[in-house]
């Protein structure tokens, strides 16, 4: 009675804020006082959680995801505060919520919030209410259960409801604002590509299926099955939990096995989250991670998408920093893009080209070293990269492996590309490859003909440089070296590498030497 008295005697409205909580304490302190001695077990935990949870606290003194007054606030990587047991319940159970403003905290680390919890303590004694009781981890647990439950009951319901207005619609979308599609007379989809191509955004709560909708005899429920495979997918994918997210790395590289499966796997939310697994400091997680880019970049209209998700920096780092295994996929990956033409000055841009040579110099894996000197031939195709290996002193070292043994027929590949450069030519020039191509010929180290053609390109290619490679062939003893070619058609090119040299030589001949002593007298 006296509480209700006084509420109606409060005075001016500017003075009701701070005039409510204090008749609130009072009134809280005459309810104690004449409870009755049944009522002695108000002052368990429990009892005073389920008391402080009825006032209205400020929003940022509650905990998002308990909903209850923090006792122990912690600061978490995303910069969001949540109680402690909150934290310790997620991470435990693979769970990340999404808060009001629809972004997912990173529990990845966590700091102590003292002010945060100062103000807390400060607030409950003004208002003469006990500090706030930790919640135990099981019960926390149950209630993050109970979140999980919800959003997988939420997410189902979504799906049923589409499926149902769409069959319901025999197929085709209505004109509503609520209909699924977006016009009665959009095209068809049969593939889960047009489903993929419609993902969510990385932190949307629910899956929302596509805005398209399928008018022919086609089956919808094929094209809804993707999507929520695939949305499941990049959710365990996203997990703080290591196992987690390696288990989802496992399902993600055996699907993209599928040749069918690539395509619709190769979304830009699921690229978004290969991009940092790749550089993941987890070995499994990172080669699981990397083989499965692999397989996606297998499909040649992935190639272009995969380059413009931004994948290549990161790809650059793995080459140089990684793991065997993780190199030896990472330069697969490298190969089977630079396949692609769009693809080709990207990746010499971003500095793929000195870690790949370095792998072809060092590995000890001969299929990263045949697929690196693979990737290098179809990278040196484009000029500007020929003139990327030139600046960063990489022709010697090519130079240097081009001997005898399984790379040989590549490496005479790349020689030959960096021959048709300008700047290449003279880098190779300067390293000593007149010679060492002449070496190759005059030692029969050239076990194919196709081989012997790509010398002697390469030496085609030099002898445009004029006069200095007509000296360096004369010293290495081209004349003689190049009489021994005899099959057909190299002998051609082996006959007009002699005539340049020889034609030097009569010219030089021919010329009468100057008396410049005579020359100045007069």
């Amino acid at each position: 009675m006296e509480f209700r008295e006084a509420v109606t005697k409060m005075g001016r409205p500017a003075d009701r804020h701070g005039e409510f909580y204090r008749l609130l304490s009072k009134f809280y302190q005459i309810s104690s006082k004449a409870s009755s001695p049944a009522s002695s077990r108000s002052s368990s935990p429990r009892h005073k959680r389920h008391v402080s949870q009825q006032i209205d606290f400020p929003s940022e003194f509650v905990c998002p995801v308990s909903r209850s007054l923090m006792a122990d606030p912690v600061i978490v990587f995303s910069g969001h505060s949540f109680d402690r047991v909150s934290v310790e319940v997620c991470k435990s159970a693979g769970y990340t919520p999404t808060l009001e403003d629809g972004l997912s905290p990173d529990f990845s680390a966590v700091i102590p919030n003292l002010a945060l919890k100062s103000a807390i303590l400060t607030h409950c004694k003004d208002l003469s209410l006990p500090p706030p009781e930790p919640i135990s981890f099981s019960s926390m647990e149950k209630k993050v259960h109970r979140l999980i439950s919800a959003r997988k009951e939420d997410r189902n319901s979504m799906i049923r409801t589409t499926a149902f207005s769409k069959d319901s619609a025999g197929g085709c979308c209505s004109s509503s604002d609520e209909s699924v599609g977006t016009s009665s007379t959009t095209t068809t989809s049969n593939t889960p590509t047009a489903a993929a191509n419609d993902e969510p955004s990385r932190h949307s709560k629910f899956v929302t299926l596509t805005n398209d909708c399928s008018s022919c005899s086609g089956s919808s429920s094929e094209i809804n099955a993707a999507v929520p495979e695939e949305s499941d997918l990049v959710s365990k994918l996203q997990m703080s939990l290591i196992f987690r997210r390696e288990e989802a790395m496992v399902n993600l590289r055996r699907m993209s096995r599928e040749k069918d499966a690539r395509v619709s796997l190769c979304t830009d939310q699921v690229l978004l989250e290969l991009r940092s697994l790749i550089v993941s400091r987890f070995r499994t997680t990172q080669e699981n991670a990397i083989a499965s880019l692999v397989n996606l970049s297998l499909e040649e209209a992935n190639r272009v998408k995969i380059v413009r998700a931004g994948i290549l920096p990161n790809l650059v780092f793995v080459l140089m920093k990684g793991s065997s295994e993780a190199q030896e996929y990472a330069v697969a990956a490298t190969f089977a893009l630079a396949l692609d033409d769009e693809n080709k000055l990207a990746i010499g841009a971003l500095g793929a080209l000195p870690p790949l040579v370095d792998i072809l110099r060092s590995s000890t894996s001969e299929t990263a070293q045949r697929e690196a000197a693979t990737a290098l031939y179809h990278l040196t195709l484009v000029p500007a990269n020929c003139s990327k290996l030139v600046t960063t002193g990489s022709v010697h070292d090519i130079l240097s492996l081009t001997r005898p043994g399984h790379l040989l027929d590549r490496l005479l590949h790349i020689v030959r590309n960096l021959g048709s450069c300008p700047d290449g030519r003279t880098a190779l020039l300067d390293s000593g490859g007149t010679g060492c191509l002449l070496g190759l010929i005059d030692q029969n180290a050239l076990n194919s003909v196709s081989a012997l053609e790509r010398c002697l390109d390469a030496l085609v290619s030099l002898s445009l440089v004029g006069l200095r490679f007509k000296g360096l062939a004369k010293a290495a003893r081209a004349t003689e070296i190049l009489a021994k070619v005899k099959t057909e058609g190299p002998k051609r090119k082996a006959v007009y590498l002699v005539e340049k040299i020889e034609e030097r030589s009569l010219d030089h001949e021919t010329e009468t030497e100057v008396d410049w002593e005579k020359l100045l007298e007069e």
